[in-house]
């Protein structure tokens, strides 16, 4: 029986990410071989974003009341079923579509019911001196960690079976991985403390009525979540066009997305060393700032060697926001309305993600490379300013919450 601690979790975490991102990619290619259509792909890819941008602050409230348990188990559920649609049935677009959009909201489903895990854990031995925020923010860079190795090991596990194997074997096998996340929860003991109870149906007027990411205490970090998605997406959608500009090859294009999160990973991996030490909002407001810098120059680079360097620098400095993020919502939101408000997060991220490509396609094709993103540097300076002003005037700790 595997019993729920961090390293569990964790791994189990890993693999419905590695499972993910393995998925998007086996995805992409089936469909442009299906369609040889760029536009068809990114129809399909979008698939995976819309029905967790629309609902998972819905699940993440039912993670609030109804428990983690039923949350992981039907988001598994979506998980293994979108894999077996493309395993049994043929591949068209309207298939892949439908698959595309269970596999969305499973996975982002399984995020909110683990960030909610993660955030819960108890002290272990080793944390037992440990102040409950950096223990979170340590517990959190361990998911972090491993986020970043499983979106190594999808992507490469799904574009070698697609050079030697059938596109339906390939989703078949995949489904391996939830799989395996399942078989480790299954014996997790997720029932809350008595302290963290709370009624199921509390009095209507009670009831809050709009997410906690829409309360003024929490605006500077749904800015934060969203700018920082923003520059992740920023650098994702140059990196081809750029590079295809200036003539490198395919591997070259993806040695530079390969540096941003080998940058990633090193800082999560060393932040043991310094992250009990940073103050979340100022970090987070730097790394806007840092960002905007970042990118400015990426429009400028003439080489894969300074594409490389600057999205190892970006992918470092974007590397402890995620787990910076997760650990304010624990802080500031009361302990029944966590799982809302890491739904609602996913919501914003799925929402920039699906916005940031069709602006950055509009803006390169009309505006050109450098001017678009130069317009993004000035976005990412204005809101880091207004985070570092709104912080800065409620002491170095932010906002407080008061729900």
């Amino acid at each position: 029986m595997l019993r729920l601690n961090l390293y569990t979790a964790c791994t189990a975490a890993f693999c419905a990410l590695a499972y993910f991102t393995g998925f998007k990619v086996a995805l992409a290619v089936v469909t442009l071989r299906l369609t040889n259509s760029p536009s068809t792909v990114g129809v399909v890819m979008m698939a995976s974003a819309v029905l967790p941008a629309l609902l998972s602050s819905w699940v993440g409230r039912a993670v609030d009341r109804h428990g983690v348990r039923p949350v992981l188990n039907g988001a598994l559920t979506l998980l293994v079923c979108g894999g077996l649609i493309l395993w049994w049935l043929p591949h068209y677009t309207a298939t892949l579509f439908v698959a595309a959009a269970l596999i969305g909201l499973g996975f982002n489903g399984y995020a909110v019911g683990t960030q909610k895990i993660i955030g819960a854990l108890p002290a272990s031995a080793a944390q037992a001196d440990m102040p409950a925020n950096e223990r979170r923010k340590r517990n959190f860079g361990t998911l972090a960690t491993g986020s970043s190795l499983s979106t190594f090991v999808g992507p490469l596990l799904a574009g070698a079976g697609l050079d030697h194997l059938p596109a339906s074997a390939v989703f078949g096998w995949l489904i391996l991985m939830p799989l395996a996340a399942w078989f480790l929860a299954l014996h997790w003991d997720l029932t809350p403390a008595p302290a963290q109870l709370v009624p199921v149906s509390p009095p209507a007027e009670a009831r809050p009525s709009r997410s906690p990411l829409l309360a003024p205490e929490l605006r500077p970090l749904a800015v934060c979540i969203a700018m920082v998605t923003l520059a992740a997406d920023a650098m994702n959608f140059f990196s081809p066009v750029i590079g295809k500009l200036q003539g490198l090859t395919a591997t070259q294009v993806g040695s530079v997305v390969s540096a941003f999160a080998v940058g990633s990973f090193i800082v999560r991996v060393t932040s043991g060393l310094f992250i009990a030490r940073l103050s979340e909002w100022r970090y987070l407001s730097l790394t806007l700032f840092a960002c905007a810098a970042l990118l400015l120059l990426f429009s400028q680079a003439g080489s894969a060697l300074s594409m490389m360097t600057l999205g190892f620098l970006l992918g470092a400095w974007l590397g402890l926001a995620q787990p910076m993020t997760q650990s304010l919502m624990h802080q500031s939101v009361p302990e029944h309305r966590v799982g809302e408000a890491l739904g609602a997060r996913l919501a914003l991220v799925g929402a920039t993600q699906i916005v940031c490509p069709l602006v950055f396609g509009l803006g390169a094709q009309y505006l050109g490379i450098t001017p678009t993103l130069a317009l993004v540097c000035v976005v990412l300076v204005a809101c880091g300013t207004y985070t570092f002003r709104s912080t800065q005037r409620s002491g170095e700790h932010g906002p407080p919450a008061s729900f």
